[in-house]
């Protein structure tokens, strides 16, 4: 069964409205009327139906079934932003790892800057990728994919049970031994950029509360480090295995 996306206020009396780019994919996937699709809200919901109007700019389902998917725990990534098309592969797949938000973090050894014009044009393509990641994966809850801040912004707002900042040059704690210590309800995850973060950076994330961790003796890059991080934070708060 296919999965699309439809805001809950789209949904109104067991009918489902489908229009825009979704009603497009609708054509892409060529379904009819009579198929069966699952339909996503974003903020947890899950309605089965099936197609039962297809007009050019909307397509009407009709709701069979619906429940809702259950939270987990709070998992935020404040990702240094990398070059390239990077940090779309970090979005993809820190939303199939079930992350609850993404926030873009540019730190002294960031190579890529964004124009303030183009900022909300990025951070809506980020969001398209995000979707598209929770439909692919069945995922109700779509992350949230915020714009771009400064390390020093993200230091003075970052709230979580567990705080930890990823640094390669850290030699006596390792992510799973942090995690084992204690079952955190919400986790916040920094990782640097491709040059990794200054000592000083790391020291100021100390000073109001972070610890540094390491992943062990693999030297990771940017995108892979989030993919491993969040794998073994989900692992430990038994999302995943």
């Amino acid at each position: 069964m296919y999965n699309l996306y439809v805001p809950s206020d789209q949904i109104r009396s067991g009918i489902a409205y489908i229009d825009g780019e979704e009603r497009h994919h609708i054509n892409v996937l060529r379904l009819h009327v009579g198929d069966e699709i699952r339909l996503l809200d974003g903020v947890g919901g899950v309605y089965e139906g099936v197609i039962s109007t297809l007009r050019r700019d909307e397509a009407i389902v009709r709701i069979l079934r619906e429940y809702r998917q259950s939270p987990v725990e709070r998992v935020d990534l404040y990702q240094g932003l990398p070059k390239g098309e990077k940090f779309d592969l970090i979005i993809q797949k820190a939303t199939e790892l079930g992350v609850y938000s993404i926030t873009p973090l540019l730190c002294r050894r960031s190579i890529p800057r964004i124009d303030g014009d183009k900022i909300a044009n990025r951070v809506r393509r980020w969001n398209r990728i995000a979707v598209e990641a929770c439909k692919q994966c069945g995922r109700a809850f779509f992350p949230k994919i915020n714009r771009p801040k400064s390390f020093d912004e993200v230091l003075g707002e970052v709230k979580a049970d567990l705080k930890l900042i990823l640094w390669e040059g850290e030699r006596k704690r390792r992510l799973r031994d942090v995690l084992r210590e204690m079952v955190p309800g919400s986790v916040a995850i920094l990782i640097g950029p491709e040059g990794g973060f200054e000592e000083m950076e790391v020291q100021s994330a100390i000073d109001v509360g972070f610890q540094s961790v390491s992943l062990g003796k693999l030297i990771l890059r940017t995108e892979t480090a989030a993919i491993a991080s969040l794998s073994i934070v989900q692992y430990e708060l038994g999302q995943l295995g």
